[in-house]
Parts: C-alpha cells; structure tokens; sequence
C-alpha cells in the first residue's frame, strides 16, 4: 500500500468520524467507490445470515448503547491487566492464576488510585452527542463512543469488534461481556434506512505482538458497518466495510488502515473530536433512535440520566458530552457519569436536608434456591424527586453493574408489597452478581434485557415481595406518608356512614361488597403500642445476639408450617447498619444440621436489624413432611470477635396451614419467643393496636391540595384508591380519596346552589359504591382465574381500574340519580316500547 492511499485513508476516515448524517457517510463511500461494490463489503461475523444474532438483542435504543460502554470499560479493564502481565498477549499463554476474578477486584487492582480523581479518569472513556437536535430535521442525533482501551489491529479486528459468538472474553473473569453479540444490539437503531455504524480503532503499542503478526500492526483500522436490504425472501445481513483484496477474495478483504502517531477522537467540553487519542477505540452511531431520550444529553430524560440508570454501577467513571449547540455556561456540557448507586448513596449521605433527594436508605441480603442476592432500596422523598433518576422502573436486576431486567414500579402495588402510599418513591437494585453461572442463566435472557421465565425467577419475585411487604421501617414510613395524607382533609362528613348503612340495609346484594376485612383502620388511633424505640443506639460491634425472649444460650423450639415462612426475632444491641455498612460489617450464616453434619441453608433473608431487633425469615426446604424436625444453625460475626454468636433452632413441621381471611399464613410474623417452647402467637411490646372502622369512610380532596398528592390530582380525577400499609394480605382494605372538586361535580353544582350539600353527599356515597363495586369484581375476576390479587405489570392494576371507572361514571352520576330517582312505574309503557301485545 503506497503513501497515496494511505493519506486518502486517513482523510476518508476523519471525514466519516465528523459526518453527522447516513447521508453523508454513504456519498462519502460512494465518491470512494465503495458504496455499491459488494466485493468491498464482508459479512459480519463471516456469517451471511447474521440478522438472527443481531436482530436479536436489546429491544430498547438506550439499552443497546449500554453494551457499547461495557465494551469500552472491558477494555480499559483488560488493557490495564495485559500491561500488568496478568493476561497474555497471545491467545495460547495461559493467564497469571493470580488475575483479578471480578470487576470490582480488577477495578481495585489497576484503578486504586486513579479512582480518587473521577473527574480526571473519566475523560478516558467519553460519549459525545452531535448532529440533530430533537427538533431538527428527522431528530436524530449521533453518538461517539471513544476509549483508550487495549484497540484492535486492523487485522485481527474481524476476530474481535466484527465478529459474532467468538467468546473473545469467556474466559476474562473480571470482563462484562462474554457473548460477542451484545455490542450489535445497536445496530437496528442506527441510521435511518442502513443502519450506519463507524468503528476506528488502534491497538496500543505496548500491547503489539513481537514479532507483529502483519506489518501494519501498529496502523489505525476503520471501517463502516451497513445492513443489506433482504433479497429472495431472505433476511437482511450485516455487512462491514473491508476492501482491500476484495476484488480478488469478495466477501473476505481487509480492512482499510493507515498510520497515524495520534488521531482527534475525544471531545472537550461541547467540542467533538478535540483531544487527541494515541491509541483505543472510536464508535460512531450515525443517526441513532434517540426518541426515548432524545432531549439534551444532560436535561431529565436524556441519555445521562437513563445510561446513569441502566448501568448503575459501572467499574470506571464515563463522561459524557454535549456537543449540539444548546445553550449554557462552560461547565453544563459535560460531566462525570459515576452510576445511580454513587450517586444515590452520595445524597442518602448528605446531611443538608434541603440538598438531599433520597429520604431513606437499606441494603439487604437474602438467599433464594441456593443463589445469594444484594438488595439496595432508596426511598425518595417525594415523586418529583424519584422522576430526577427514573422513569417507571421499580426494581432493576443488575449484574456486574449493568442492568439486566426491569420491575415497573408497579411492583410496589402487588397485594403483598402493599405499597401504596410510597410506590411513586421507591426505587430498588438487586444485584445479582454473586449467582452462579447457571443461575444467570436460569434467571436472564441472553439479551440482559429482561428475566426469563422460570421457577428462579418466580421464587425472586416471591422473596422480594415478602422483602418489602415485611419490612418494618418502610411499613413506618408508610404509614407517616398515609396520616399526612389522610390529614390534609377533613374526613367525610358523618352522615355518609348512616347513609351507606341504610342503603345496605336496604340491599343485600350491595352489602355483599363489604366482606369480612373490608375496613378501614381508624387514623387517629396509634399505629404501634411499642415505646422507648427512639432513644435506642446501637453499638458498632454487639455484646449480644440472641433469639428474643430467651437466653443467650437458649435454644429455640417451635412449629413451622409447609409453604410459609418462618420468622424468628433476635434480640441484639447491634447498630441498625451492623450488617448493611460497608466497612467492617457484621457478617451472619445460617447452616441446616443434618445428622450433626452442617450445610449452607438456602431460602433465607439475612436478619433486618431495627431498635435492638432483627429480623430474619426461612422457608422450608421443598422435600419437607408433616412430622420432620429441622434443626438450623445461625453464626454472627464481626472483625471484633474472636467466637460468633451462635443459636440454634429446632423447627417441627406442620402441615399447610389454610389462608383463610384473618391468617396470616405465616409462622409467627410479629411473636416474641418465650421459654424454649414452640414460639407461640403473642402480644409482643410492639404488637399493633388494632382500631378499625367497619365502613368506608374517604377523605375529601379540594383543588388546593391537588399538586401534593402522588401522583397529582386534577379536575377529572374522581376517586383513587391506596392501601393502608399495616393491611394484612388477605385483607381488602383501602384508603379512599374522593375529589370534592371534580369538574363535573362543580358544574352540576352550579344551577342547584341550595342543593349542594346533599348533591356532594351524593357524589360522595355514590363514588364510594362504585370504587367498592370495582374492587369487588376484581376479587371475583381473580377468584374465577385462579390468580393472585394484583395484576401484572402488563395488565390494568385495581387502583387504575377504580380511577378510570370512576372518572368515566362522573359525569352521569348526579344525573342518573336525580333523573332516574324520579321514574314512577311504568311497566305498561315500557312493555308497549318492547313491542309486546296484549
């Protein structure tokens, strides 16, 4: 290859890094001669039929680009383990045995100190936003994607970056990807009918070969990948720019490369392609599907925010830049992207309550068939702050840091969560690191986009409802929420509770709605009996650990029933984040003891520690009878302690108990242990004070108080619906806000001012029987399908069905009770009208 073509290399390369449209790139390619030449073009992967693979990844743009990042942090990641010795530079000498086997090891390893500057470090991998603005010709903008990584030669880039199902990385135990396919899920939102993506990349030098494969080794490579349109009922193929011997091998050339000392591939501030890259990798997005984050790449909604959410916890910082013309000081155009756990656990930190977004923080630990998971809960401290981090994600599964699956936050509403008073606020991480290698598998679809359906994943879903519907700090913090609430309004007043008895009374068949558990918990009674909690302070390391109620060395004794949990309560002077802090945390195990033999026990949550109380649930092994005696190990431990805490624990298996209405279906939710007996059901010291009212009785909601309900009422909001925190799962029980000032309410009310009273009474009662008589069919719905009381994520939950009937009946409700109340008997009429004779 002379210097000539060298330099119109180099020159095609840097004009394609610049082009901003498909456009561009294809006349580009076309003023080469490449374009429509399909000998220059190779198939990806060196597979014609490739759409399966790509067309098969994430099936969400901004999803997509998360792969692209986890390629540019493997890299950093691998480069820095090759340079160190740990990894080979040829494929065939086997690795250092003492390389880094997990991301957060190799990032502590090769990054300890440059960790302490983010801002510095993150320079290193940037994604830079030009092109397009949202309102701008078709709206869609292009990425740049640039890292200083290990780079590919031009000739072993067909093996790596091009390639599909090589497993380049399998073996690589610190390294995100494993598949060779996940970086092509960008490929469908690319472009606008080609789907362009622009790779360049140099291998870095202390990184080459001695000798070097090929002579141009130490070159940069480029190349472009297209989509060929679907010719004889075929499906599209990927194919990617490689003409050099093309002519004499179609299909199979080179790619084109050239030499370079340093090429301007990094952005600075809103500067694209401004700092200069010695070696790494760039990848252009030409034209990308931006619409679910296509405002600026640092306003709410824009790729910051959602890349901050779905790779919540990356090993190297990224930093992202702005580079379209907005408006704005020197410093709004670009920043440091360290995750949304940094950053969530930065704020819960902060101690200046006007400069802090999440109100509530816990991390838990919990084991479900064999498999250990780490939970992060955040709770916010209104909706509007949840939606500066989030759009509907609830709960995201992550692994290695990365987002695998999403829960909408619907999840919070489930019958068993019973969260309906924080479910706007509450956003959780399950880290999914620690499971094994078929556990990943049980759990994720090979897309990392969604779980898989299966009996792992039905058992997660399982443990993390029993997480939060048990947790006794969010149930307080619940329950705060519910009385500011229910005190923001006068209750209704007292003659509806005589009315809606008369009309039961009066008809049987309504009065079927109020079924046993119906019943709204009194507000103005106490929450809890439980006193003395707030001058409780733990200590860092505790004096003691043992079961509630008993002795230090007692042991515990008692019933268990087949599929419910036990719960077991250990009394400790533990500080509340003994085992959740990061340093120097308290370390708990829990062993099942067969035949004086010990193994791990499975199905488990680690003890949820709260004013000298923790908290720990079991389920029992699947292979156990009626009649078995199970005897269970627990060991506490920290770096202050020479011997754990140890208890032990004896469960006598009964049969499955009956869920009737009032039973809990569980052993012993809120029992103190007493004796070594069998733990029977007591009043403990904080066993709830229960004070219901046998009717509904809503709160009314006026339009001053609109914008401070969550979601926000408006005036065609009629009644919503929430469910008490304390509300037991069998109970239908709910919160009722009816809107006084409903805009159909208001306009009947305006030509019958000395009616007003008892028209909004009506309203009132009427709007309540008609929530009740949702709920009620909801029930006999589930009942008749056989299925659980919420609905999923997919479906219409009962809080909305209950909004958008009552919404939809406002309008006609005074009306058919004014004008249909005045109806006399007309039977010869109507029978005339039905064409009957005599």
């Amino acid at each position: 290859m002379n210097q000539e073509n060298e330099t119109n290399f180099k020159e095609l390369c840097l004009a394609l890094i610049r082009a901003d449209t498909e456009a561009e790139v294809i006349q580009l390619l076309k003023d080469a001669s490449y374009w429509e030449k399909p000998s220059c073009w190779r198939w990806l992967g060196d597979e014609e039929f490739n759409y399966s693979s790509v067309g098969n990844q994430q099936s969400r743009a901004e999803q997509a680009i998360i792969e692209k990042l986890i390629n540019s942090v493997d890299a950093k990641l691998i480069a820095s383990a090759r340079l160190a010795g740990y990894l080979p530079k040829k494929e065939h000498i086997p690795q250092d045995p003492n390389t880094p086997q997990s991301i957060t090891d190799a990032r502590t390893m090769f990054f300890g100190e440059e960790l302490k500057d983010m801002e510095t470090l993150s320079r290193r991998i940037t994604v830079a936003a030009t092109g397009a603005k949202p309102k701008e010709g078709n709206g869609r903008p292009c990425f740049s994607i640039v890292d200083d990584g290990e780079g590919q030669t031009p000739h072993h880039m067909p093996n790596t970056i091009l390639s599909l199902h090589k497993g380049n990385k399998d073996k690589i135990k610190f390294a995100q990807g494993k598949f060779n396919m996940g970086g092509t899920g960008v490929l469908e939102f690319c472009g606008m009918d080609f789907n362009l993506q622009l790779v360049v990349s140099r291998r870095h030098p202390n990184l080459l070969s001695d000798p070097a494969q090929t002579p141009n080794d130490g070159d940069w490579g480029f190349t472009v990948i297209r989509r060929e349109d679907p010719t004889d009922g075929k499906s599209s193929r990927f194919t990617y720019l490689a003409p050099l011997d093309g002519d004499r091998q179609p299909r199979e050339g080179k790619l084109l490369h050239f030499v370079a000392d340093a090429l301007p591939l990094f952005p600075d501030k809103n500067l694209p392609y401004a700092r200069d890259a010695n070696w790494g990798t760039l990848v252009k997005l030409y034209e990308y599907d931006a619409r679910r984050f296509g405002t600026g790449m640092m306003f709410d909604g824009g790729l910051l925010q959602r890349a901050r959410l779905l790779l919540p916890e990356p090993a190297l910082p990224i930093r992202f830049h702005e580079c379209r013309p907005y408006r704005g000081h020197s410093g709004s155009y670009d920043t440091a992207m360290l995750g949304l756990i940094e950053t969530l656990q930065r704020d819960s930190e902060n101690t200046n309550p006007n400069r802090k977004n999440v109100e509530w923080y816990d991390k838990l630990e919990f084991n479900v068939d064999g498999e250990t998971f780490v939970a992060r809960i955040y709770l916010f401290k209104n909706k509007k702050a949840a939606e500066s981090y989030r759009r509907d994600e609830g709960v995201i599964f992550t692994y290695n840091g990365q987002c695998h699956a999403v829960m909408t936050k619907d999840f919070f509403r489930r019958k068993k969560v019973k969260q309906d008073y924080l479910w706007h606020s509450l956003l959780m991480f399950v880290d999914c690191s620690q499971i094994s290698t078929r556990g990943h598998e049980r759990l994720f679809m090979n897309s990392r986009d969604r779980l898989r359906d299966g009996s792992l994943k039905a058992k997660l879903e399982t443990e993390l409802e029993d997480q939060i519907g048990q947790h006794e700090e969010l149930r307080e913090l619940a329950s705060v929420r519910r009385k500011r609430e229910l005190a923001k309004q006068p209750k209704a007043m007292d003659s509806m509770n005589k009315v809606i008895e008369d009309i039961l009374s009066r008809n049987p068949t309504l009065a079927t709605l109020l079924e046993q558990g119906l019943r709204i918990k009194n507000p103005h009674k106490p929450e809890s009996a439980s006193k003395g909690d707030a001058a409780f302070k733990g200590k860092r390391f505790p004096t003691k650990f043992h079961f509630r109620g008993l002795a230090p060395d007692d042991k515990l004794i008692r019933d268990a029933y087949i599929n419910s949990k036990v719960r077991i309560k250990f009394e400790t002077d533990a500080a509340s984040e003994y085992f959740k802090r990061d340093h120097q945390p308290g370390q708990f195990e829990i062993y099942h003891v067969v035949e004086e033999k010990r193994e791990a026990a499975i199905n488990y949550q680690r003890p949820r520690l709260s004013n000298g109380i923790a908290r720990m649930s079991l389920t029992l092994p699947e292979d156990s009878k009626e009649g078995d005696e199970l005897t269970f190990e627990t060991l506490v431990t920290d770096p202050s302690r020479v011997d754990p805490f140890r208890n032990i624990f004896v469960l006598n298996v009964k049969a499955e108990r009956s869920n009737e209405p009032g039973d809990l279906g569980e052993t012993d939710s809120e029992a103190d242990h007493s004796g070594t007996g069998k733990g029977a059901r007591g009043k403990g010291q904080d066993q709830t004070q229960d004070s219901r009212l046998n009717l509904p009785n809503p709160s009314h909601v006026y339009e001053r108080d609109w914008p401070s309900y969550e979601p926000a009422f408006d005036k065609f909001t009629a009644v919503r619906i929430k469910r008490p925190p304390d509300a037991q799962e069998n109970e239908v029980r709910y919160d009722y806000f009816i809107n006084m000032d409903n805009i159909h309410l208001q306009t009947y009310l305006k030509d019958r001012p000395k009616l007003a009273q008892g028209m909004k009474l009506r309203f009132s009662v009427g709007m309540t029987l008609i929530a009740l008589a949702v709920i009620h069919q909801e029930r006999l719905r589930d009942r008749e399908q056989h299925k659980s009381e919420y609905m999923p994520d997919d479906q219409v939950s009962v809080h909305e069905r209950v909004e958008q009937t009552t919404v939809a009946m406002a309008p006609f409700l005074l009306p058919m009770i004014e004008d249909v109340g005045k109806l006399e008997d007309q039977e010869d009429y109507l029978s005339e009208s039905a064409g009957e004779s005599e």
